[in-house]
């Protein structure tokens, strides 16, 4: 009889198993996975743990990295260039110019301890330069050198020459060139859920006055609030800040040519800066973004100037203090500036390609002029309007190949003895970007 009942009491069971199974409150297999999140999240911060422990234990020599980064400019071409002679009002048609160029950056990377990280870089500048109007040599300068310190796991604050784009997201490329200053800044991150806040700040010395208060030192400092979120089909970021600046200065030291020469820059700046983000993971990258620039400074007369000449062709600049500012373009209230850019990604040939339209608008002072050294026409400054187009192709995962063409114009005339002139010029650039 037993026999017979050992097949009756499998029946039971299996039938009472799958009977809890069901009657099982959906809200267990929640906790049930948040158990195995919360110990995955444990899991994953004893191999950091571990890992730190292991580089603490390491020499500096295996804590540190090397890194390079080069723009090896295969070819650059003016053409189509209109100029004037600011003497006499002379239409002028520059030649076209070809020339070819070399930029290198050589980076140590070094984690000290697990708060504390250091970085030195290196740079040729300002290039090497074949053919052109003029001969230049190699200059091998200080390109950043900081320490960092983290106090906690989402806070970083740095000590040193670093860039301003840390700060200001729009702190680079198309809005400024000379990127690297002296000082310190402080970068806090947060994170909830796919959402990003980031709070940052700085303050960097643009100009040292020696053996006087901090109150008349040069100085440009401020602070930008970032907000996005990044998942699966589309990532957004939204930043705002305010860049200002103080008593900086207007004549500079060339390290190339060994002398001092006259600048294009405002004294004192107050920046509303913002950049919007957005890319379509989804629709093969296909990304947008828009930098806006808005200066509140009220100038009430030109601030001293290079560009800006009077009816006779003299600056500010000019011997014998003959500038005439009554006669020059008035330029106080160009305060406003936009740049904007669609792009996309595609294959071709087993190749990974991007390629994007750009358009640039930056009048004279919405940015920190002749900091804001653009280098997308022959002349180098803001007050500069004009479309650009780029296509870039990944050879492999060191190199890349850049095309970048820009058609560009002033937004206003400079010279007094003709203010309806604007000159214009188109540029045309490829390049080989190597990162290793």
């Amino acid at each position: 009889m037993k026999l017979y009942l050992y097949p009756l009491l499998l029946l039971t069971s299996s039938f009472s198993f799958s009977q809890e199974l069901d009657t099982i409150p959906e809200k267990n297999y929640d906790e049930e996975l948040k158990l195995l999140k919360n110990r995955i999240n444990q899991l994953e911060a004893l191999s950091k743990e571990k890992i730190n422990q292991e580089k603490n234990k390491s020499s500096l020599i295996d804590r540190s990295k090397l890194s390079f980064d080069a723009i090896m400019r295969l070819g650059e071409m003016d053409w189509n260039q209109n100029n004037m002679d600011i003497k006499t009002g002379e239409r002028i048609k520059p030649t076209t110019r070809f020339w070819s160029r070399a930029l290198f950056y050589l980076n140590l990377d070094t984690d000290i301890t697990e708060q504390f990280s250091f970085r030195s870089s290196i740079m040729t500048h300002p290039y090497f330069a074949f053919g052109g109007e003029s001969d230049s040599k190699l200059s091998i300068l200080l390109n950043e050198l900081w320490v960092e310190y983290k106090p906690a796991k989402n806070q970083a604050i740095r000590f040193g020459r670093q860039t301003g784009s840390r700060i200001w997201d729009n702190y680079i490329g198309e809005q400024f060139d000379w990127i690297n200053h002296d000082g310190i800044s402080y970068v806090s991150n947060y994170k909830f859920n796919n959402y990003l806040l980031n709070i940052k700040s700085a303050l960097f010395i643009e100009k040292y006055v020696d053996n006087a208060s901090f109150k008349k030192q040069g100085k440009m400092y401020g602070i930008s609030v970032n907000f996005g979120k990044d998942d699966e089909i589309k990532s957004w970021r939204l930043s705002s800040g305010l860049l200002m600046a103080e008593k900086l200065p207007n004549v500079y030291y060339s390290d190339v040519a060994n002398f001092f020469y006259p600048g294009d820059l405002a004294p004192d700046y107050s920046i509303w800066t913002s950049h919007l983000d957005i890319k379509l993971k989804q629709l093969s990258n296909l990304n947008f973004n828009v930098n806006v620039f808005y200066n509140f400074k009220n100038y009430k007369t030109n601030p001293l100037s290079n560009l800006i000449t009077d009816k006779s062709g003299n600056n500010y600049f000019s011997e014998g203090n003959v500038f005439n500012p009554s006669e020059a373009p008035d330029f106080t209230k160009q305060n406003f500036g936009i740049y904007g850019n669609i792009g996309i990604d595609f294959s071709l040939f087993k190749k990974e390609f991007k390629t994007s339209l750009a358009y640039l608008y930056m009048e004279k002072y919405a940015a920190l002029d002749y900091y804001a050294q653009y280098d997308l026409a022959r002349w180098n400054s803001t007050n500069i309007q004009g479309p650009e187009f780029m296509i870039l192709c990944q050879l492999n995962k060191w190199m890349r190949l850049r095309s970048r063409n820009f058609f560009m114009q002033e937004i206003k005339g400079l010279n007094g003895i003709d203010p309806s002139y604007k000159r214009s010029g188109n540029r045309t650039r490829l390049d080989l970007l190597i990162n290793f």
